[in-house]
């Protein structure tokens, strides 16, 4: 049994769904005295929460998926955009959807980009 080496989402992709939005927030803050003054200050917050949405099975090790979702119902899955074999380990390359499955070109991955983080460095021949 190989090992799975999940590289995860690319730079771009992260980008995309580990964004955050300012949010201006209120708090009133209560005196012993009885007065209370309002304070306004502006946050940055996640767009998008991070949700386990389906686990697949590789090389009989369990990986989990996740479903990014946004303000106004929008939302990422990711899906498994390509399996490539190293040495030892399996990579397993993700990449984002849209909620109709369109691929969002930003997550995926070059042939070039797949070949070089999967390239076997070992002193053996694989």
């Amino acid at each position: 049994m190989s090992s799975i080496k999940n590289s995860g989402l690319n730079d771009r992709a992260r980008q995309i769904v580990e964004r955050t939005i300012p949010v201006r927030v209120e708090r009133t803050l209560h005196f012993p005295c009885g007065g209370a003054k309002v304070v306004e200050s502006t946050e940055m917050l996640p767009a998008f929460d991070k949700v386990a949405r389906e686990s697949i099975l590789v090389s009989e090790q369990l990986v989990i998926l996740y479903r990014y979702q946004g303000q106004g119902g929008v939302f990422y899955d990711e899906y498994v955009q390509s399996q490539q074999p190293g040495c030892d380990e399996i990579y397993l390359f993700l990449a984002l959807k849209t909620a109709d499955g369109t691929p969002v070109p930003e997550s995926l991955r070059e042939e070039w980009e797949m070949a070089v983080d999967s390239a076997c460095y070992c002193r053996h021949t694989c």
